[in-house]
């Protein structure tokens, strides 16, 4: 860390990529542990653990200042942002799986992320708003919900689509059902226009997060009436196409997909056949009792034109996922 220089404007390769194998990295690197006993280590595992977050912490305090400070390459500038918030997300999980408490210096980055974000203002204040939205998206912290479904309703066009992102990367625990009313409306277009961008991660996070049979019978009448308007053709097939792959990883919103179906005598070519040339589907790698690998692809078009794409490998087992390779365009 003191070999590297973070004030030069021209001069960012190095410290680029040391936030770069900071932010990636699962734990410290030996470099950092050296001088600890690999007896105490071996002997008293929680002490270990104790250890590695504390030394994260003594790293994550120089990195912490500096970004406090501002250096002077906008885009180190950038980088510093994005990689604290990402490496006080590591920390918090390292302590949550180690069964020890939010580190205090996780909960002031928090502070200092929320602080930056509602202090935006001026001409810039949309990218300066992105930038910490997207700061939040690397923290995953639950107590940034509520201000980023702020954002999402009441900021601008571009920016409601980083936060919409913020909000997708949460985990599912940490959306309160009283947000799906919200996302709901957003998918339908009730209220302000959003980007088909935010409609389309709307729906997702309302899938995930196990909607009810009358919100499921909402979307899918509305998504049915849809997609035979051409104007609509594109994002209602995408929509369509995302809601049947996540009925095929979830047996109960499969069945409330095939009754919603019945009751609403929609089973004919007319309302069911694709009309534009969106797409999403997720395929099988590997499948065994330890688990299963897994790719999903993501297509939205806008007319003939490429809008948006998603390349993402996940493997996942009974009790944890981990999404080995995510490629957006």
């Amino acid at each position: 860390m003191k070999t590297l220089n973070f004030h030069l404007e021209d001069e960012i390769t190095f410290p680029e990529r040391y936030l770069l194998g900071l932010t990636l990295s699962p734990s410290p690197a030996p470099e950092i542990l050296q001088g600890r006993s690999q007896s105490l280590n071996s002997k008293v595992p929680y002490m270990c653990e104790l250890i590695i977050n504390i030394n994260w912490i003594f790293n994550m305090i120089d990195l912490f200042k500096l970004m406090k400070r501002t250096v002077s390459s906008p885009k180190l500038q950038e980088s510093l942002i994005l990689s604290v918030s990402a490496i006080a997300h590591t920390i918090s999980t390292r302590s949550a799986k180690a069964g020890l408490p939010q580190s205090h210096l996780a909960l002031e980055i928090e502070e200092y992320l929320i602080n930056s974000l509602t202090s935006c203002d001026g001409e810039n204040k949309g990218l300066c708003q992105q930038l910490y939205l997207r700061a939040l998206k690397n923290l995953k912290s639950k107590p940034t919900v509520p201000l980023l479904f702020d954002a999402l309703t009441t900021a601008d066009s571009k920016t409601s689509v980083v936060a919409m992102k913020a909000i997708h990367a949460m985990p599912d625990s940490y959306i309160d059902p009283k947000y799906r009313p919200t996302l709901i409306k957003i998918i339908k277009r009730l209220g302000r226009k959003y980007d088909s961008s935010v409609r389309t991660l709307a729906l997702d996070v309302i899938l995930r997060t196990t909607p009810s049979k009358g919100e499921l019978k909402e979307l899918v009448k509305f998504l049915l009436e849809n997609v035979v308007d051409k104007s609509h053709a594109e994002v209602s097939t995408f929509m369509w196409n995302r809601l049947h792959e996540f009925t095929e990883k979830n047996p109960s919103l499969r069945d409330f997909l095939v009754e919603i179906i019945k009751e609403e005598s929609l089973v004919t070519y007319h309302h069911l056949s694709p009309r534009g040339l969106s797409t999403a589907f997720t395929r099988t790698f590997t499948s065994n009792s330890n688990g299963n690998s897994s790719f999903s692809n993501a297509i939205e078009m806008n007319g003939k034109i490429l809008k948006r794409s998603l390349f993402d490998v996940n493997i996942q087992t009974k009790s944890d996922s981990l999404q080995l390779l995510s490629v957006n365009i």
